[in-house]
């Protein structure tokens, strides 16, 4: 593993440099493939805004996912999160999902934090209840 201040070894730039070009290579992939299949723009968006949405706050509960209970609470909240995009991005303005986005995931978090008593990891931590009381 890198320490703070040493340099990228080439198989890491490497890695780094291919995983860039494999998304590019994903995003454009599928925006072609809504051209040529008449997907509308509005569900490629909704795909990947939900991966985002996996990647980035599932990461954050990866140890809750132990819980089938959970488990279900987070496909939930994506499908709510799936529904605003949807919904603002197919009638509404973008300006107003900039706003809906940090209320909706705030009243996840609290409902997380709620019904199951987990909050996110920290980032950099090694155990999920070190930042609890």
């Amino acid at each position: 593993m890198q320490q703070h201040g040493e340099r990228a070894t080439p198989p890491d730039l490497f890695s780094l440099i291919g995983a860039a070009v494999l998304l590019i290579a994903a995003l454009m992939g599928s925006f072609w493939a809504s051209d040529h299949y008449h997907i509308p723009l509005v569900a490629v968006l909704l795909v990947w805004a939900s991966i985002l949405f996996c990647t980035t706050v599932g990461w954050d509960y990866r140890k809750g996912f132990k819980s089938a209970r959970f488990a279900l609470f987070f496909c939930l909240w994506l499908a709510a999160n799936g529904w605003i995009f949807y919904l603002t991005a197919a009638y509404a303005s973008w300006l107003l999902y900039v706003w809906l986005l940090p209320v909706q995931l705030g009243i996840g978090y609290i409902l997380a934090f709620r019904l199951f008593g987990i909050r996110p990891e920290p980032k950099g931590s090694k155990n999920l209840n070190s930042n609890l009381p």
